[in-house]
């Protein structure tokens, strides 16, 4: 009766840790902000299924409203959750992914899996189409139908990919590929690259900034899953020390 109370003590000690390490990761996959944009702000899409996914890339990170997230640094944001939603819906191809922004009569960007940036045809077409959009943008969680009003498909005139006509090739890139962004201006027509972005389909994190490198996992998950190892070995050896005395 002793024995057995110690081997299930054990097990009980692997069990909590497994199921700390399954909560600890869950945390960084979560999504519990609200999406909303306006006039400058930089919106990443993920879509092609029945379910869209929306980030204000601007302010995702603490960053201001209207500011380039393209910067020096890498950064990454976690949108696994979003994504797992996106890809789950019903659809006959699978997720792209861009990233626009604009001011009327000023600037755009958009995705381009190329070295140089997509045609640009008329860029009225995204202002006004973001223009209309952006008041009505808000919703909650980061996941939206697109068949929704406000899904990026519909506010795009159902011609994502084009971004409501304003291109006259494709503005989006996949899953674990390398995309470059440009931005179109007068004293630049035909897009100046401002950096680049991956998103990772296996860990749902993004990482994007003006150059970027190979993302691992955050810190906090190594150190655990570092920890979680030794611990599930030390109740290994003590369930076979047990059985050994048995």
């Amino acid at each position: 009766m002793y024995r057995n109370k110690k081997k299930n003590s054990a097990g009980r000690i692997i069990l909590a840790a497994v199921a700390a390490v399954g909560l600890t990761l869950a945390t960084f996959g979560s999504q519990a902000h609200a999406f909303v944009f306006s006039s400058g702000d930089t919106v990443l899409a993920i879509w092609g299924n029945s379910t869209e996914a929306l980030f204000n890339l601007s302010t995702a990170n603490g960053g201001a409203a209207g500011s380039n997230p393209f910067g020096a640094s890498t950064q990454t944001l976690n949108v696994q959750a979003a994504l797992t939603a996106a890809q789950a819906g019903a659809g006959a191809i699978p997720v792209h992914v861009s990233i626009f922004s604009g001011i009327t009569n000023d600037f755009l960007s958009a995705s381009g899996t190329g070295t140089t940036g997509p045609g640009l045809s008329d860029p009225t077409l995204l202002w006004n189409a973001m223009a209309q959009w952006g008041p009505g943008s808000t919703f909650t969680g980061n996941t939206i139908a697109a068949s929704n009003a406000n899904s990026f498909t519909s506010r795009m005139n159902n011609n994502p990919s084009l971004l409501a006509g304003s291109f006259a090739v494709a503005t989006f890139g996949g899953l674990d590929q390398l995309v470059n962004q440009f931005q179109y201006t007068a004293a630049n027509p035909d897009g100046l690259q401002i950096g680049q972005f991956l998103l990772n389909s296996s860990t749902g994190i993004l990482a994007y900034g003006q150059n970027v490198a190979p993302v691992p996992l955050p810190a906090a998950v190594v150190l655990f899953g570092t920890g979680l190892v030794g611990l599930i070995g030390m109740a290994r050896r003590k369930v076979a020390s047990i059985s050994k005395a048995a």
